[in-house]
């Protein structure tokens, strides 16, 4: 049988000296019409989906926010992910990502991976952009390679300075 815990008009409050368990062999469900919070007064919170082929799912019809408010005094001040395989960011209909650092992104400080973009584009619409308020540098141990299909143009308000330290080529066909 089903067993049923009721406030019809106050608040229902479990108190613990230690630790609280639920445990629910099949599902468990929290509903609450203005929001549900869970807190950890003195130390973390997991969610946990033990289950290897288990998923664990955060669904908002609305907005849905991330957030660590520490004092950036500890390197823990930080929201990190970790996967075992792929994480991956946007859907199909994700109009827009935005990576809104007030210092910097860094990708594989640590790891270096390879990184590849795929950008879409046309003859109209430029497929990938850089912009930067200050200078581009691009630091590579082996050869830079760019293949285009269409013109290069080279557009500066300076000049163009190019320091080789062996032997510079430059061949056209056609």
């Amino acid at each position: 049988a089903d067993d049923t815990i009721t406030a019809e008009d106050g608040n229902i409050e479990f108190n613990s000296g230690n630790s609280t368990y639920v445990t629910g062999e099949q599902e468990g469900t929290f509903t609450a019409n203005a929001g549900i919070q869970f807190t950890s007064l003195d130390g973390s919170l997991d969610v946990l989906a033990a289950s290897a082929n288990s998923f664990v799912r955060f669904i908002s019809l609305g907005g849905m926010l991330i957030s660590s408010t520490g004092n950036d005094l500890s390197p823990d001040d930080a929201i990190v992910l970790e996967a075992a395989n792929n994480i991956e960011f946007g859907t199909v209909d994700t109009e827009t990502i935005a990576i809104n650092s007030i210092d910097r992104v860094i990708v594989g400080n640590y790891s270096r991976p390879v990184i590849t973009f795929n950008a879409a584009g046309s003859e109209e619409q430029m497929g990938f952009t850089i912009v930067s308020d200050g200078g581009i540098i691009s630091d590579t141990e082996a050869e830079f390679i760019s293949d285009i299909g269409g013109d290069l143009l080279v557009d500066t308000q300076l000049g163009i300075s190019s320091l080789n330290y062996g032997p510079a080529t430059f061949t056209t066909i056609g």
